[in-house]
């Protein structure tokens, strides 16, 4: 198994190394972090397209953030996958399902939000 580890390279963006590669440990990394936006958002739609991501509804992101805490409103997330915040979003008989990766990283920034406005 190959474990890939995030280094922070401040003000450089971040780096990626993975412990064993064909002649010891390689990396690479992403200049900025506009670059791992696009490389995240890339890669849910390579998981999508086969078919291998998770979604989550509104109810259960709400119940999630309840466990953690936290009241999410229907209409915050529902206002949240129209406008696109949420990538990959999609309505099917009037509800939203969101990925669940593309979820956890808008949950993380709203998390954020809240916290500092507290």
């Amino acid at each position: 198994m190959v474990m890939i580890t995030i280094v922070n390279t401040h003000n450089h963006g971040i780096q990626l190394q993975s412990d064993t590669g064909p002649s010891g440990p390689e990396a690479l990394t992403l200049g900025t972090l506009d670059a791992v936006d696009s490389l995240q958002e890339q890669l849910g739609s390579y998981l999508q397209k086969r078919g291998q991501t998770e979604y989550i509804t509104t109810y259960h992101a709400a119940k999630q953030a309840k466990t953690e805490g936290y009241i999410l409103k229907a209409t915050t997330l529902n206002s949240a996958c129209s406008r696109g915040s949420i990538p990959h979003a999609k309505k099917l008989y009037g509800r939203w399902k969101m990925p669940k990766p593309s979820f956890n990283i808008w949950y993380a920034a709203w998390k954020s939000k809240k916290d500092k406005s507290q």
